[in-house]
This record gives structure tokens, sequence and C-alpha cells, in this order.
């Protein structure tokens, strides 16, 4: 069992009873008549307030990640916090990390970009993708034309060294033969 000790008034009249199923409903202090808990009233309209203005929503990294549609899914999300590719507030990041409204994140995304990202909501479903942009806001700066060229080089260079079909059985005792040196 454990005592109260939370209620801030002096006067209050359940300070330091006992937590029992018998106590709990002979410590009730009537506010105005009303035959509401005092401290009970107290904690529900700061909990309220809390939750209003954000205080109490807890959202773990990972999944406002993926309810913001900045990644597929959640276990990419987790894989991207893991390797150290998100950066919340200067500092590395883990998946479990929670989340608040005014965070700045850092994303290394591949082939060297970094995608700028200021939180602006939270959620912890999921929810259409318009109502996911709502989520933050994209500082990222504006890729230069040069920028634009490298990437389309890239994927145009990537297309051509992929071969676009499973080699079939000529091409396999080809490629074999060239292995041997035959």
């Amino acid at each position: 069992m454990r005592t109260f000790s939370h209620c801030a008034d002096s006067k209050c009249k359940h300070e330091g009873t006992k937590d029992t199923k018998a106590n709990l409903f002979k410590r009730p202090v009537p506010l105005s008549g009303a035959g509401i808990n005092k401290c009970f009233f107290v904690f529900f309209v700061f909990f309220v307030f809390a939750f209003i203005l954000g205080l109490v929503a807890d959202v773990r990294l990972d999944t406002w990640l993926d309810v913001a549609c900045l990644f597929k899914t959640r276990s990419e999300a987790q894989k991207a916090c893991k390797l150290g590719k998100i950066r919340v507030n200067g500092a590395a990041a883990k998946p479990h990390r929670d989340v608040k409204v005014g965070d700045e994140l850092e994303i290394n995304r591949p082939m060297g970009r970094k995608q700028l990202v200021t939180v602006l909501g939270l959620a912890d479903s999921h929810i259409s993708k318009a109502e996911a942009r709502l989520l933050y806001e994209d500082r990222s700066p504006k890729p230069t034309a040069e920028e634009i060229e490298i990437r389309r080089m890239e994927r145009i260079y990537r297309a051509a060294a992929t071969p676009p079909t499973r080699p079939d059985r000529d091409m396999r005792r080809t490629l074999r033969r060239l292995k041997r040196g035959d």
C-alpha cells in the first residue's frame, strides 16, 4: 500500500491515508457541494489542458517518420535510426526517442542528399498523405541544376548497368566460360 502525498493543499483530508479499496470512496473532498473530489478535479483539468497543448502526447520517432510518410514503413524508419541516418536537434536519434513539436530532423538520404524537416504536429496512427504533409515543414534546399544533372546521369548509368532480365541458358553458359577462362 502507498500513502497519498500528491495534494498541495495543506487542508486535504486524505493526505497520508492508505490506498485501499475501502479508502478510495471515503476520501472525496466536495468542491462547492458538487460531490467532486477536489484533487481529482485539479488533476483532470491539468491533463486536459496538457493534452490540448500537446504536452502529454508521446510519439516514437520511427512511428512518426512512418505516419508522416517520410519512410515507406516503420521498419525502414527504424533501420535508418539505428544506422545513424537521422539526427534530431543535431544529435543522433534512436528509434524509441519521443518526438516533440518544434524538433528539427535531419534525414540523410541516398547519394549524399539531406532532408531538413521541422515537426509541426504529432500523430501515432496512419492518416492520409495530404494530412501527413501537414505534420512537418520541409526546409530542404532546392537542388541545383548541377545536382539534378548528376542524379539524371546516375539513373541512366544504373539502368544500363543492370541486366534487363535473368540470363537465359546460353548467356549462363557464356558467363561460365568467361569465368573459367575458356
